[in-house]
């Protein structure tokens, strides 16, 4: 597995009421083919936002009339006052030594074979059975992850990133989702209760060679192209998909944009 020499990063995003921590990495993963091969997935849900949208229900998107500046016309709970996503500004930033380091469990271990991707229509994500958790850095806990999501461009190597760092956007956005489970029955409940929930988003850079440890997750997309589909994934190591260092981070309070 390659790693491209520069720093990396993590916001920390946490949701308390209607705010957020949100952390993000840079992180070299991918090879111009496997961009493609998540493009290819990606432009099999289109057909299916045009049709959502032309039957009414709620819409959005990533520019246009449909932007996330008129995220709130589709869901309320998008219309926080420190909604995500943002661009990162270095100038902007505080540095601070008060968090911890950011503590894995349950990162290291080979993913079950009850495992499983879908497309959501607008993305896909994949829906953790295992038990993976995070502490440390601000985090009011121990949290468990509940499923990782991906957002891409829409060609080779372009930005594809919700969220930026001094104005770059990058190829790929990978973003995983927590709940403190000590306080809920479920993530969905946590959102329901309009609660803490953390995420924690990475960026991934096109490499000259392959990251073997995407195999399984680029495989899996070939059995998600549609709409709804829903496929097992090849077992996998999740600390793989993250840098190597989680010590240096961007953190952030952040709204929720919960919208369906």
């Amino acid at each position: 597995m390659r790693r491209l020499l520069e720093p990396c990063w993590w916001i920390l995003f946490l949701k308390i009421t209607s705010s957020a921590l949100h952390y993000v990495v840079c992180f070299p993963a991918l090879t111009e083919g496997y961009v493609g091969s998540l493009q290819d997935s990606r432009h099999s849900s289109s057909s299916q936002i045009r049709r959502r949208k032309a039957s009414g229900d709620p819409y959005w998107a990533y520019s246009g009339a449909y932007g996330p500046e008129h995220w709130v016309t589709s869901s309320a709970s998008c219309g926080g006052h420190h909604q995500s996503p943002i661009d990162i500004v270095d100038q902007h930033a505080r540095v601070g030594e008060e968090y911890q380091e950011l503590q894995l469990d349950g990162f290291d271990n080979e993913s079950s074979n009850k495992t499983w991707m879908k497309n959501t229509g607008k993305t896909v994500a994949i829906l953790l059975k295992d038990d993976y958790f995070v502490s440390g850095a601000g985090l009011p806990g121990r949290f468990k992850a509940e499923k990782v999501e991906f957002h891409w461009g829409h060609s080779n190597g372009s930005a594809g990133s919700e969220h930026s760092i001094n104005g770059r956007r990058f190829p790929v956005e990978m973003q995983l989702f927590f709940y403190n489970p000590d306080d809920f029955d479920s993530f969905q409940t946590a959102i329901s209760e309009n609660r803490i929930i953390g995420a924690m988003a990475i960026f991934f850079q096109v490499s000259p060679r392959d990251n073997s440890a995407l195999d399984p997750i680029i495989h899996g997309l070939k059995g998600v192209v549609h709409h709804e589909k829903e496929t097992f994934l090849d077992p996998f190591i999740l600390r793989d998909l993250l840098p190597a260092s989680l010590g240096s981070y961007y953190r952030r309070t952040m709204s929720s944009q919960w919208s369906t």
